[in-house]
This record gives C-alpha cells, sequence and structure tokens, in this order.
C-alpha cells in the first residue's frame, strides 16, 4: 500500500492497494461520506487535453456511514416503490443490480450505459460529439453501518482503457480494500 493510500484510511478508516504511480485524493463531500479520488499521476493534464469532458477522479472510493438506503444514494442505485428492490437506472429503464462480492464483503455490482458529448469548442476533426461510456458502481457492505462504493467510467475516446486502466485499477482494489 502507498503512502497516499495509508492517508485515506487514516482519514475513512479503510485500506485498500492502488497501481504504481496512482495518487489518492481525500475528501468529505458530507458529514456521513469520506471520499477518494484515486487517479494516474498525469490525470488532470489527459482530463484538459480531452476533447470530451471526464471525472475529477479516474476511481471514486467512498465510505458511507450510515443505512444502505444512504449508501445506494452514493452508488446512484435506488429502492423501487413498489417493490421495495433494489434498482439502477440504464437506458431509460431500471434494473436490479447484480450480487457481487469483494475482499469478503457482500453487496450489489452494476455497470449501465451512459452517452456524453464534447466540451463546448473541442476540434473534433470529424469525428461525433456524441459518445457512448460504461459506468460501473460497486456498493459494498463493510459492517451493519458501514458501507463501501467504488464507482468508474469508461469509454472517453481520447482517454482510452489501455492507456489508463481504469478496470483494472478499480479491481485491485477492490480486491484490496479491508
Amino acid at each position: 500500500m502507498n503512502a497516499l493510500a495509508l492517508l485515506f484510511a487514516a482519514a475513512c478508516g479503510i485500506h485498500f492497494d492502488v497501481p504504481k504511480g496512482w495518487m489518492v485524493r481525500v475528501d468529505h463531500p458530507e458529514t456521513n461520506v469520506c471520499t477518494a479520488g484515486v487517479s494516474p499521476r498525469d490525470w488532470d493534464e489527459l482530463v484538459e487535453k480531452a476533447r470530451w469532458p471526464d471525472g475529477d477522479d479516474a476511481v471514486v472510493v467512498s465510505v458511507v456511514s450510515g443505512t444502505l438506503r444512504d449508501a445506494a444514494e452514493v452508488a446512484d442505485f435506488f429502492f423501487d416503490e413498489d417493490s421495495g428492490k433494489l434498482m439502477a437506472n440504464d437506458r431509460g429503464g431500471t434494473y436490479p443490480p447484480g450480487r457481487a462480492r469483494y475482499s469478503g464483503m457482500p453487496g450489489w455490482e452494476f455497470s449501465g450505459w451512459s452517452r456524453g458529448f464534447a466540451k463546448d469548442g473541442a476540434d473534433l476533426r470529424g469525428d461525433s460529439r456524441l459518445t457512448s461510456d460504461t459506468f460501473t458502481s460497486v456498493l459494498l457492505e463493510r459492517n451493519a453501518h458501514t458501507w463501501i462504493v467504488v464507482q468508474y467510467t469508461v469509454g472517453n475516446p481520447d482517454i482510452p482503457e489501455e492507456r489508463v486502466g481504469r478496470v483494472k485499477a478499480a479491481k485491485k482494489i477492490l480486491r484490496s480494500v479491508r
């Protein structure tokens, strides 16, 4: 584990491994949520140069203190009013996330599809302004009142997965979180 992941562990109460050369940035957007943005060192430069927008971080890890409902909201999940089941939105419909288990913690995982548009004024050189992304959200139960959410998006044409390795980084985090 690198020193930055240790900093997050101290601030948020969990530990995880990150790929060599990746950085961890800690934030507390809400009193019950501690978030770490995990990105390659050159992430800001890659996002700035990209013609399509991307997230502030390559992978986002959140620790949520509270109820499953609180954690579901952070994970972009929700409970269906009629059935009471955990659901996620994708392509205009609602779908149940699949069951998941990482680092011995049970939970749910959902991958879906989204559309994005190029930045205003981007020189597209004949490319479409429209792009398609795949987003993934994983919600794990650490204990009765603590939840871990790991999220990332892949698909920006100017930030190729082969170059950055978000999926590999997220899987490393999920396998090592404790």
